[in-house]
């Protein structure tokens, strides 16, 4: 959380707690969610002669140091370098900023000036682009606003990625992904999922959200009747979250529902705990664990020292809906359950192999258990799932998990914001890819709509039917 600002495994992401983006910027949310036409053959590359004197002040050309600085770390560290085509980049900046430019009838045509040597010799179209743009409009005089065009133009560069994960930060936001995944804060409760272009909800047990209907899997649509499509996740987290006390209404859609749906929520103080748990009536634990913060492998580890002090027979490990946090923590909570060999591994652009391994010591090492997981099963609680599957620790019961395996980085950059990227891939002991696949369970068992927890869930009930057979075959099995 310095400089470097590793986030490893991080999930979807939370309407408080912002730790990915796939979109940046409302008025480029075409430029993220398609491909860009190539426009290298409109741009002159070269330098007029007669115009090589130092590009004029008022041109702002320095703001275009951050997007140098940019590729500078994808180069040496993006995990698919095969994808960084400096002309398909180039060609989804100078786009975007053209965008720009025509929305707001900014100058075009103005003379080219010498680039500086700082300016990377793939990237001197995007430095043309910007100096025939920030020239004054013939019509009125004005200027285009530097800041929107440098946000634009990097979110254009980056979109040609084809890389979800990978998006820039701008300063004003940046500080919105320091959002500590621990503590309280104030909002309504409710983690939200990126599928595709549509912002899917999970609220947390006992939240706001929860209590005013918000259910997992809704569709979020509008918020205070205001629609959200092309909203940055930045934006849509400005919007929802506020004081305790204060109000919000949200537009959801909902499987089995017809049309959108209005729910109000008030806003509460939210404590964001992470392990819930109870015994049955035949002493077999049910752990929920909803995400992985820095601070959840010492409570599960409280949990596991309770139950074994009450005699658990058997253990249902519920991942459902979790969206992932840190690598850290999977790690520690990996290792209460197996002995030895490794929690998984990542490969990074030069295709090196980082083992992360398991730690000894578990308190939960031979108890029967099952785990609990489904299409919102994400990131860190993929890594936890794929080794107790790889390793035949537990059973696994539900649906095809997420599929987010990336291993991402934070940076703070020159300016102020910062440049969230893609450098490694996860992969389970057993060399299983993550990303983009998912894992799938043991046992397909889908949901069907029924509320998770209840005495209808039927993945639960699967779950605890699997234990009691393992249990009546080897009674003797326990909690070290």
């Amino acid at each position: 959380m310095l400089h470097l600002y590793r986030l490893k495994n991080l999930n979807t992401l939370s309407l408080e707690l912002v730790v990915n983006f796939k979109t940046l910027f409302r008025n480029v949310s075409l430029v993220l969610l398609t491909t860009l036409p190539l426009l290298l053959g409109v741009v002159s590359s070269g330098c007029d002669a007669s115009n090589s004197e130092k590009t004029p002040e008022e041109f702002h050309t320095d703001k275009l140091e951050v997007l140098w600085e940019i590729w500078e770390i994808l180069q040496e560290e993006f995990v698919e370098r095969e994808f960084l085509d400096p002309k398909r980049l180039t060609a989804g900046a100078i786009s975007a900023m053209k965008m720009v430019a025509d929305e707001t009838d900014g100058a075009t045509g103005f003379p080219a000036y010498d680039p500086p040597d700082t300016v990377p010799i793939d990237l001197i179209p995007i430095w043309d682009k910007w100096v025939s743009l920030m020239g004054p409009n013939k019509e009125n005089n004005l200027r285009l606003n530097s800041d929107t065009l440098i946000n634009h133009a990097i979110a254009g560069f980056l979109s040609e990625l084809a890389d979800p994960y990978t998006q820039y930060i701008p300063q004003s936001e940046f500080k919105v992904t320091h959002s500590n995944l621990e503590g309280e804060y104030q909002g309504i409760g409710a983690e939200i999922y990126l599928k595709g272009t549509d912002f899917i909800l999970n609220p947390l047990p006992n939240s706001p959200a929860e209590l005013a209907g918000i259910m997992p899997g809704d569709e979020l649509i509008w918020v205070n009747g205001e629609q959200i499509n092309g909203w940055t996740l930045i934006e849509l987290v400005s919007k929802v979250r506020g004081p305790k006390g204060t109000n919000v209404n949200l537009g959801i859609l909902r499987a089995g529902l017809e049309g959108p749906n209005e729910i109000g929520v008030t806003r509460g103080r939210i404590k964001m705990e992470s392990v819930y748990w109870k015994l049955t009536d035949d002493q077999i634990a049910y752990i929920q664990l909803r995400a992985f913060y820095a601070n959840s492998d010492e409570t599960l580890s409280g949990v596991l020292n309770e139950i074994q002090e009450r005699g658990a027979t058997g253990l249902v490990l519920d991942l459902r809906n979790n969206p992932g946090g840190y690598l850290e923590t999977v790690s520690r909570i990996t290792s209460e359950f197996l002995s030895e060999g490794i929690v998984a591994y990542e490969k990074g652009p030069d295709g090196k192999e980082t083992n992360w391994k398991i730690k000894g010591g578990g308190k939960a090492l031979d108890i029967p258990m099952v785990i609990l997981v489904n299409e919102l099963s994400a990131s860190a609680s993929e890594v936890l799932t794929g080794a107790l599957q790889d390793y035949g620790r537990a059973v696994i019961i539900g649906t095809r998990t997420y599929g987010k395996g990336s291993v991402n980085r934070l940076q703070k950059l020159s300016n102020g914001g910062g440049l969230y990227y893609t450098y490694a891939r996860w992969y389970t002991p057993k060399g299983r890819l993550i990303e983009g696949k998912g894992l799938d369970p043991d046992v397909m068992v889908s949901q069907d709509g029924q509320i998770i927890g209840t005495p209808e869930d039927p993945q639960l009930n699967s779950g605890l039917d699997t234990l009691r057979r393992k249990i009546q075959a080897s009674p003797e099995l326990s909690l070290d």
